[in-house]
């Protein structure tokens, strides 16, 4: 039995990316909230906040096929929008949203950067819901494994029958320790604008680098212990790194 999927007459349609969708409508609302709360300006988002999620969605989409230039050979440009074909590149859909929000957010009365401070426990409490959601349909997976807490799935996503690293659930656990680190300085971490952003994203990307050393699912290596997503993770790191320096020399 699969439990990845809802068989719909001769379609079939994916848990994992339906709870995607709801997570995703989730993340907005504790995002809307944030921002009014803060009073970073409510009719821009409101307006806006579709056109960065197309934005993200078009630049992680061609990012993807860019790094998968089979799917164009399968497919043709058909493979632009198959979206149930790898989905979406998370560094494309970072770097869409990014370019959208400084672009519409130029000439904002608050400073750009605290829009993305309003936006970073929310991050968090999404991702939080992504690992549950992954741990339950198996759509994330770890390396075969001998520990007693290995799990086993009975889904045709999964390609190991062995029991696996339940990668999911250790994330979890790292994002929940973040999570509560971040919520108890928020108010220390805000006193210099884009701080809570810088900690929040290294965090995020330490823990992305660690998780995928143990991840069983199909990726782009570069070396056989190595990823192309640990170096480009590890390369937003240093950047964040220099912005943060940037900003609190300029604070």
């Amino acid at each position: 039995m699969n439990f990845d999927i809802i068989p719909l007459g001769p379609f079939t349609i994916k848990i994992y990316g339906l709870l995607l969708a709801i997570i995703f409508t989730l993340f907005s609302w504790q995002y809307y909230k944030k921002i009014t709360k803060k009073k970073l300006g409510v009719e821009v988002f409101v307006h806006r906040f579709w056109l960065w999620v197309l934005s993200g969605i078009v630049f992680g989409r061609v990012v993807e096929v860019l790094l998968n230039l089979d799917m164009l050979t399968k497919s043709g440009l058909m493979g632009l929008v198959a979206f149930w074909e790898n989905g979406l590149n998370p560094f494309g859909v970072a770097l869409g949203v990014t370019l959208m929000m400084l672009w519409d957010l130029r000439k904002s009365e608050s400073p750009i950067i605290s829009w993305f401070d309003a936006g970073i426990l929310p991050f968090f409490f999404a991702l939080m819901l992504i690992d549950i959601a992954g741990f339950l349909t198996g759509a994330i997976y770890g390396l075969p494994s001998d520990l007693p807490w290995a799990i086993t799935y009975e889904t045709m996503s999964v390609s190991i029958v062995d029991p696996v690293h339940p990668v999911t659930l250790y994330a979890l656990l790292l994002h929940i320790l973040v999570f509560r680190y971040l919520k108890s300085n928020e108010k220390g971490l805000l006193r210099t604008p884009g701080r809570l952003t810088i900690y929040g994203l290294i965090f995020y990307c330490l823990i992305n680098i660690f998780v995928l050393f143990l991840r069983g699912d199909e990726s782009h290596m570069i070396l056989s212990w190595l990823r192309l997503d640990q170096l480009l993770h590890f390369i937003a790191i240093i950047g964040l790194y220099v912005l943060g320096k940037f900003i609190l020399k300029n604070s």
